[in-house]
């Protein structure tokens, strides 16, 4: 074997252990972020809050009450979201809807959109012009020309606080 084999197969083997030992030393942080997640949302606990009047949502377990004298209104210990249950007398779904663009549209919303769900209910997102805000509601029909409305405000859309909108129902 000459020098320059020698010295090639020392580089090789250097380099393999560099690799080998990068490898080692980095899964274990490459691979916490998703194990850290999985645990975080196993974690996470909920409540079920509301009456017999409003309906009942389910929130993080560390939300808490709000003093609302038109409804019910819950928000997060650590972060600025807020969910409100309000009861509307005598208005349709649709007539709140039409409401409720008046009001995005007061705000200078720029991107408002709205789900017409297969029950019959309805969806809205929007995003005022500031950017620093962002509020979604779902308008419920109920009997006799009644409407329960379920709002999220909060500083950025969240998936997961979008999801209390569609817990809503009138039983615990």
């Amino acid at each position: 074997m000459g020098k320059k084999t020698i010295i090639n197969s020392k580089i090789m083997l250097i380099i393999g252990l560099i690799l080998i030992i990068s490898g080692v030393l980095l899964y274990p942080i490459l691979n916490s972020g998703n194990k850290s997640n999985t645990e975080e949302k196993e974690e996470k606990k909920t409540q079920r809050v509301g009456n017999e009047e409003y309906g009942y949502i389910t929130i993080p377990d560390d939300w808490h009450e709000l003093n609302n004298e038109e409804g019910l209104s819950y928000q997060g210990t650590i972060n600025n979201y807020v969910v409100t249950v309000n009861k509307h007398s005598e208005v349709t779904a649709m007539s709140l809807k039409e409401d409720f663009l008046k009001e995005q549209l007061d705000k200078n919303a720029v991107n408002v959109r709205v789900d017409y769900l297969d029950s019959g209910d309805i969806q809205i997102d929007s995003f005022p012009d500031n950017a620093n805000s962002w509020s979604s509601v779902m308008i419920y029909e109920m009997q006799d020309e009644q409407a329960i409305t379920v709002e999220i405000d909060g500083p950025v859309k969240d998936e997961e606080y979008l999801q209390i909108l569609k817990t809503y129902s009138t039983t615990k």
